[in-house]
C-alpha cells in the first residue's frame, strides 16, 4: 500500500511540472496547489536535491522506463516513516474527493509512439466517417444530439470528426436519434466536411467572441419537438452504449440525466491513440493501460441530456455568456432546481486540444455574471443574433 502512494504521490509531483495537465485555470488553482505541496513532501523525504530536474527529465522522456523506474525506487527506499506516508496520502484523499481530479497513467503508456501527424489523423477520420454518410436525415427523432463548434484549429476539426465518427458507432439505433451540428463563425467553412453525416447543419454567422450558450439554443431550437435534447462537447467521444443508456434513463420522474461520472483529459499522444480505436468495436475502457491524462470525478460540464420542456421552461442556456467558461455551471444550477437528475455511472473520454483564451489578468471572462441567474429569457436561439 505505501508503494502505491508513493507512486501516485510521485505522478502528482512530476504534473505539476507539465504545464500541458492545466486544463483550465479555475482546476489548476484549485488541484496545482496540491501537486506542489506533494513535491515539497517528496522532495524534503528523499534527500533527492535535484528532484525537480529529474521530475521535468520524466515529462519529456516518457519512454526512459529505466530512468522513472530507479527514481521510483529510489523514493520508496528513502521514504518510510509511516507518518510522512500517512500525509501524502491525505493530500491524494484530498485530491480525489474534493479537487475531484487525478492523474493517470497506464502501465504500457510508455510503450505508445509519437502521435500521428494531425493532418493524416483527419485523413482516417475522414476516411473511416465515409460508411457513415447519412443517405435519408432524419426531420425529428426521440432524440436531438446538439453539436456546436468553432473550428479555430486543426486539433478542434480532428475532435469534431472523432465525436460524430463515436456517435455514429453508437449501439442505439439511427431512428433513435438526429444530430445537428451549429457552426458559429465569421465564415462558413465546414459545410462540405460536416454536412453528409450530421441530419442538420446550420451555420450561425458570428464574428464575435464564440458564444456557446447560443449556438446550443440554435441547436436546441432545430431539436424542438425531438422528446430529449442532449448536448454534446465536439471534444468528447463516449463508450458507446451512453446514449442508449441516456434514452433508457428517462422516465416519468426524470427531466435531466448527466450521464457520465468521470471525464478523462488525454494528453496528444493517448488522444492520437484513442482516436486509432474509435472505428473498431474495441470497448474504450480496456484501452486505459495505454493512456496517460487527469480523471475528473463527478464534474460538470462535456456533455448533458436534458427533457426538450424543461429546457424551454428554464429558458436555456444564457446567452449573456460570451467566450470560454461558467455558462455550464450556470445552467445546471436552474436546472438542478427545476427539475430531478439523474447521474450514469459510465466514463468519457476528452480529446486534447490547446486551450482558448479563459482569464483575463486572472479573471474569469464571464465574472460579473456568476450567481445573477437570468429570470426569463424569450426569442432564445435567434439565428440573425450578432448578423441582423
Amino acid at each position: 500500500m505505501n508503494d502505491i502512494i508513493i507512486k501516485q504521490a510521485l505522478l502528482c509531483a512530476r504534473t505539476y511540472f507539465d504545464e500541458s495537465s492545466k486544463i483550465s485555470p479555475s482546476m489548476a488553482n484549485r488541484v496545482h496547489i496540491v501537486f506542489e505541496e506533494i513535491f515539497n513532501i517528496l522532495l524534503r523525504l528523499s534527500g533527492i536535491s535535484d528532484l525537480e530536474q529529474k521530475l521535468k527529465h520524466l515529462n519529456e522522456h516518457m519512454q526512459d522506463v529505466e530512468f522513472k523506474e530507479n527514481l521510483t525506487k529510489q523514493l520508496i527506499g528513502n521514504i518510510t516513516d509511516m507518518r510522512e506516508i500517512a500525509l501524502l496520502n491525505q493530500h491524494l484523499k484530498y485530491l480525489a474527493e474534493f479537487g475531484r481530479i487525478l492523474p493517470f497513467e497506464g502501465p504500457s503508456y510508455y510503450e505508445l509512439s509519437e502521435p500521428n501527424k494531425i493532418d493524416d489523423q483527419i485523413h482516417f477520420l475522414k476516411e473511416s466517417l465515409i460508411k457513415h454518410k447519412l443517405v435519408k436525415k432524419s426531420t425529428t427523432a426521440p432524440i436531438a444530439i446538439i453539436l456546436p463548434f468553432r473550428i479555430a484549429n486543426k486539433f478542434r476539426l480532428r475532435n469534431l470528426l472523432s465525436s460524430l465518427l463515436g456517435i455514429h458507432n453508437s449501439f442505439i439505433d439511427k431512428s433513435k436519434y438526429s444530430i445537428i451540428a451549429v457552426n458559429q463563425d465569421a465564415e462558413d467553412c465546414y459545410e462540405d466536411v460536416i454536412s453528409d453525416y450530421v441530419d442538420h447543419y446550420i451555420f450561425a454567422k458570428n464574428e464575435t467572441a464564440y458564444n456557446v450558450s447560443w449556438a446550443r439554443n440554435i441547436g436546441a431550437v432545430c431539436g424542438r419537438e425531438s422528446e430529449i435534447l442532449l448536448f454534446w462537447d465536439i471534444d468528447i467521444v463516449a463508450p458507446r452504449e451512453l446514449i442508449n443508456k441516456i434514452y433508457e434513463s428517462f422516465d416519468d420522474s426524470i427531466g435531466c440525466v448527466v450521464p457520465y461520472t468521470s471525464g478523462i483529459n488525454l494528453n496528444e499522444r493517448s488522444t492520437s491513440y484513442f482516436i486509432e480505436h474509435i472505428p473498431s468495436t474495441i470497448a474504450y475502457n480496456s484501452l486505459m493501460d495505454n493512456l496517460n491524462g487527469q480523471v475528473m470525478h463527478e464534474v460538470y460540464g462535456f456533455m448533458i441530456a436534458v427533457r426538450s420542456n424543461e429546457y424551454f421552461k428554464i429558458g436555456g442556456f444564457d446567452e449573456r455568456y460570451e467566450g470560454w467558461g461558467d455558462e455550464d455551471n450556470d445552467f445546471y444550477s436552474r436546472i438542478y432546481a427545476s427539475t430531478k437528475i439523474r447521474r450514469l455511472n459510465l466514463p468519457i473520454y476528452h480529446l486534447d486540444h490547446p486551450r482558448p483564451l479563459m482569464r483575463i489578468e486572472g479573471e474569469k471572462l464571464n465574472r460579473n455574471l456568476i450567481n445573477d441567474p437570468i429570470s426569463e429569457q424569450d426569442n432564445i436561439g435567434v439565428l440573425n443574433k450578432y448578423s441582423s
